[in-house]
């Protein structure tokens, strides 16, 4: 499902995590460069201003200069030019906060189904609509974060939502719970993300 793996400038996996994705194009936004390079891999190609990247030796690099907007949202418009999304966005975290806070924004704000691994959770943006996950590993931890609201209800979790309204400044459901191997989300109104202490397979959505 997932055409590439993007990495940014922040704390990425064991490097034993990238075998499981053999064969996908492994990108790296500028200086998430060097965080692939620390654990012994080398990205096909480099996306960015390049200011922070140390090492580009034998890598394509594709140099976006703009200051207009930074080097994640580059690298997601070139990876949506070339039909490389959706994507697995690593290195989210590790970084400056307000870089964190900012990507985060970016990342629910795109509109392509893609993933996000900051170990140990695996993240997905939330719109309308209804979503049915498959949990790897039973009774994980999960969260839901308006950004900026969500009205949604819930099966599944331990703390269930009945049309609750989510607000970034007010109520979230963070550190809720699965009750077995099965989530279903069903979102009526605004965006935010989900976060779940275990890999998961969308089983169903509307």
């Amino acid at each position: 499902m997932y055409k590439s793996l993007l990495c940014l400038n922040g704390q990425l996996p064991e490097r034993k995590w990238f075998s499981r994705h053999e064969g996908i194009p492994l990108m790296a936004a500028d200086g998430g460069a060097n965080h692939l390079r620390r654990i012994g891999l080398t990205p096909d190609s480099v996306i960015g201003d390049l200011d922070s990247c140390y090492d580009t030796t034998g890598v394509k690099t594709i140099q976006r200069p703009s200051q207009e907007e930074g080097d994640f949202a580059k690298a997601l418009c070139y990876l949506e030019e070339h039909g490389l999304l959706p994507t697995i966005v690593l290195g989210m975290n590790g970084g400056y906060p307000d870089h964190v806070l900012n990507n985060t924004s970016l990342f629910v704000q795109h509109t392509a189904p893609n993933l996000l691994y900051t170990p140990p959770m695996y993240g997905m943006a939330l719109r309308p609509g209804v979503y049915m996950l498959q949990l790897a590993q039973p009774k994980a931890r999960v969260s839901i974060l308006a950004l900026p609201h969500l009205v949604i209800s819930s099966q599944g979790l331990k703390w269930e939502l009945a049309h609750h309204k989510l607000t970034v400044l007010g109520l979230n459901s963070c550190s809720n719970q699965a009750m077995g191997e099965l989530i279903t989300l069903d979102v009526k109104e605004g965006v935010g993300v989900l976060y779940v202490a275990s890999a998961f397979q969308m089983v169903g959505a509307t």
